[in-house]
């Protein structure tokens, strides 16, 4: 929950990071994904709502694509013998960064027009607060939601999840939707094990003898044929 300054009613805020259902990612592979962005005004009388009908509302949801943070952000732990390092950095950005936008994959985009809810609708852990709300008041009341839906696909070109006796390296998708307001950015952080796909090691064949090298049939050196 958001509000626009240090006072005033909350508004409700919602993201959402759909992926496949698999339980790891795999390297150099179209990965699709969706982003889904919600937000929800305080509560409003219907005569309210429609005086603000044809104006923007807050929280606004995103209107470009660019402007959602999405990285892939490594995290990695060395271990030697008493000593321990940490590193973590973002390895890979999938939206967000401007400067990148010309390289990136295009995004669909599904921003409908903003939809006045009555308080019937909402969730039930949260219908009983609400409804006592509007008796008060003998009105029916309501919020304004509005969605946003961006999707598209990414591919993984990075060192895959380990876990060695000295070295750990783990990864996570995170997500960064910047509001109005302090302090009013989601960020949520979802693990993610990225494997190459390979599930044994690749057989090595090592030769001692000079004897079981495959020979060419060349001809004769110094001779020509005509």
């Amino acid at each position: 929950m958001i509000r626009k300054g240090l006072w005033g009613e909350y508004s409700r805020v919602h993201v959402e990071l759909a992926l496949p259902d698999i339980p790891v990612l795999p390297l150099f592979s179209d990965i699709p994904y969706s982003i889904t962005v919600t937000t929800s005004t305080p509560p409003l009388s219907r005569a309210h709502a429609s005086e603000h009908s044809s104006k923007p509302v807050f929280p606004p949801v995103p209107r470009k694509a660019q402007e959602i943070d999405f990285v892939l952000h490594c995290f990695l732990k060395l271990r030697a013998r008493l000593s321990t390092g940490k590193a973590n950095n973002d390895v890979m950005t999938i939206l967000g960064d401007k400067k990148e936008e010309t390289n990136q994959v295009a995004v669909e985009s599904d921003i409908p027009d903003k939809n006045w809810v009555p308080l019937a609708s909402v969730p039930a852990d949260d219908k009983h607060e609400k409804e006592k709300e509007a008796s008060e008041h003998g009105e029916e009341k309501g919020s304004w939601v509005q969605r946003a839906t961006y999707q598209s696909t990414f591919r993984l070109n990075c060192p895959p999840s380990s876990v060695v006796a000295n070295i750990e390296c783990s990864y996570s998708l995170i997500v960064k939707v910047p509001f109005p307001g302090i302090g009013n950015s989601l960020k949520p952080e979802v693990p993610a094990t990225i494997t190459s796909g390979i599930a044994d090691p690749l057989p090595q064949e090592q030769s001692n003898s000079n004897d079981d090298l495959d020979l060419l049939d060349l001809p004769p050196s110094g001779s020509v044929s005509s």
